[in-house]
């Protein structure tokens, strides 16, 4: 199989999301006038327009602004137009999304963002194209500079001492000092990671393989699709080292001992994305469909958003997100449409509790949910 195959584990296409992340960049840069969630930008020159700005996004209307006010005035260009008042900051300097309930952050990169995983509500990772990686301390997203161009696909760890992230060339790991490259078993690159305890390490390869390691460095081959019915593996994800999920075309399920279909109730048991809290507490997202298992068997529940969505996440019945074309979250009696597609794409979701959840995306686009 070759390396253009591993393109499908993103969140959508990997050259869709460059074209975008150039436009996005050279109209923060150069545009006139502009308005949306950007806010009032800069003129054609650059220039700093005016009002109070709340990020490098002009939001709160100044391009390159510091300020984290509540200011909504509007960029002025170079040829003296004013663009219309971008939408301001709330008091803790987030930036409005259309929604009451999620607010923009400055994620320090206008690269599309593929995944996220965090400790708590004040350390996150977030992995994107470009072998973007940045780094959230409860109020700054940082940037961190690697050594590949190629994307990361996927991010995990088990502290913050032991954290990896894979992708199409090199995969990382970080040590709570510093990220350094680890030799990875596929040479078709990795899709998914997920750790059941510290260095104890599954991953997908973009050749519908999963691999298991107890320290980084040897691996062995745990499930192998060339002579079984899988087609495609999408993530992996578990609760245990006895309880472990991937999501895929169709899904699978490991007990400890060997790997199984899972059988969600649907004509090809498919899924693009799998959450798990515990052996009782199961989710996966099939198509715009959140399939939940209790213990004894699955239910299904319909977003209402009519399109291929992209991750889920969830604290319990009562707290699901899913993510893609705009943002749906479940309450444990109805599902809203939090945040419609024309605010971006969503392609990684992850929370530290059911009040605070994170979601990351197109164009480097980062949110925080505000209850």
């Amino acid at each position: 199989m070759d390396r253009a195959k591993a393109y499908r584990f993103l969140p959508c296409l990997l050259c869709r999301w460059l074209v975008v992340s150039v436009l996005l960049t050279a109209v923060a840069c150069a545009g006139g006038g502009s308005s949306g969630d950007e806010g009032g930008a800069s003129g054609g020159t650059g220039e700093r327009g005016a009002g109070d700005g709340a990020d490098d996004n002009g939001g709160g209307g100044a391009s390159g602004g510091t300020g984290t006010g509540t200011g909504t005035g509007a960029g002025t260009d170079a040829n003296g137009t004013t663009g219309p008042a971008g939408p301001g900051t709330n008091e803790d300097g987030y930036r409005n999304t259309g929604s009451d309930k999620w607010q923009v952050m400055n994620s320090g990169t206008f690269n599309t963002l593929a995944n996220v995983w965090g400790t708590a509500a004040n350390s996150l990772y977030a992995v994107g194209i470009q072998g973007t990686l940045v780094h959230y301390d409860g109020q700054t997203w940082t940037p961190t500079t690697l050594d590949t161009e190629l994307p990361f696909t996927d991010v995990w760890g088990s502290s913050d001492r032991d954290v990896y992230a894979v992708g199409l060339g090199k995969s990382y790991h970080y040590d709570g000092v510093s990220w350094s490259a680890f030799t990875h078993p596929s040479e078709q690159g990795l899709s998914s990671v997920w750790l059941s305890g510290p260095r104890d390490i599954y991953v997908l390869d973009a050749a519908d393989r999963i691999y298991h390691s107890i320290d980084g460095k040897r691996w062995d081959l745990v499930y192998d699709d060339s002579d079984s019915v899988v087609l495609d593996l999408y993530q992996v994800r578990g609760s245990a080292a006895d309880d472990i999920y991937v999501a895929g075309a169709p899904s699978l399920h490991f007990d400890g001992a060997r790997w199984s279909l899972v059988d969600i109730g649907t004509a090809t048991n498919s899924s693009q994305s799998v959450w798990v809290n515990n052996a009782s507490d199961v989710y996966y997202l099939v198509y715009d469909d959140v399939y939940h298992f209790d213990g004894n068997g699955w239910s299904a529940s319909h977003t209402a958003a009519n399109t291929y969505m992209k991750r889920i996440w969830a604290a319990s019945m009562s707290a699901i997100v899913v993510v893609g074309d705009g943002v749906f979250r479940y309450d444990g009696a109805s599902w809203t449409s939090d945040i419609d597609r024309t605010t971006g794409n969503i392609y990684g979701v992850w929370g530290a509790s059911a009040t605070q959840v994170f979601g990351v995306g197109q164009a480097g686009r980062a949110i925080i949910f505000v209850p």
